[in-house]
C-alpha cells in the first residue's frame, strides 16, 4: 500500500538515528513525492479522506 510506504519514509526520515547520514533536501523531496503518489491513489480508489491527508503531507514537504 502507497500510503503505508509514505508513513514508513516519514518515521524513517524522523527517525534520530537518520539524523545528518542523508540529504536532507534529497529525503524531503522524495517523502513529499510519496505522500502525493499515495495521495493520488488513493482517490483513485475513492479515499477521499486519506487522498486529502497524503496531499497536504505532500504539500507540506514542499510538492508543488
Amino acid at each position: 500500500n502507497l500510503a503505508i510506504k509514505a508513513y514508513v519514509l516519514r518515521r524513517f526520515y524522523e527517525s534520530p538515528a537518520v539524523n545528518g547520514h542523508l540529504n536532507e533536501r534529497v529525503a524531503i523531496q522524495r517523502l513529499a513525492r510519496a505522500c502525493f503518489v499515495a495521495g493520488r491513489a488513493a482517490f483513485r480508489e475513492g479515499r477521499f479522506r486519506q487522498a486529502e491527508e497524503l496531499c497536504r503531507a505532500s504539500r507540506s514537504f514542499g510538492a508543488p
